[in-house]
């Protein structure tokens, strides 16, 4: 693990056979170290996938609700803007994983969370169907 290999190279600078106690048995530096870290790493990234799952199951939930309000009598459309989210999420990868690369995992993920914030918000402020008409229902598809 991590401290197993900076335990080395301090070891290494005091000289031959040095000993560190870094207090944790030698399978808890390697084995829950490593877990914590990594951990530690993926949380942001799992905490972002679960939230866009949650809103495509809310949607699914509240499709025959969304077909009433934005889509009256099609179906085909509800499903149509629900397909969308799924065609976006490999064109999404590819553009964030240039800004990953130029701006750093951090950067990509922050700007992942704030879109599918500002997409769940914009469908939420749409005016249904009943109050402004069809286009502002194929609007949401946008």
């Amino acid at each position: 693990g991590i401290r197993a290999r900076a335990a080395n190279r301090v070891r290494g600078a005091m000289g031959k056979g040095a000993q560190i106690d870094t207090g944790l048995d030698p399978p808890e530096q390697t084995w829950v170290g490593d877990v914590l870290s990594v951990a530690g790493r993926c949380w942001p990234l799992l905490l972002g996938n679960v939230v866009e799952w949650y809103e495509f199951s809310v949607y699914g939930f509240l499709a025959p609700q969304m077909r009433a309000n934005f889509f009256p009598g099609d179906s085909v459309s509800t499903w149509l803007v629900f397909s969308l989210t799924f065609l976006m999420r490999p064109i999404g990868g590819l553009l964030l994983g240039q800004v990953a690369d130029r701006l750093g995992r951090k950067t990509a993920v922050n700007i992942s969370i704030a879109g599918m914030l500002f997409a769940t918000v914009g469908q939420g402020l749409l005016p249904s169907y009943r109050s402004a008409g069809e286009a502002w229902g194929l609007a949401g598809m946008i």
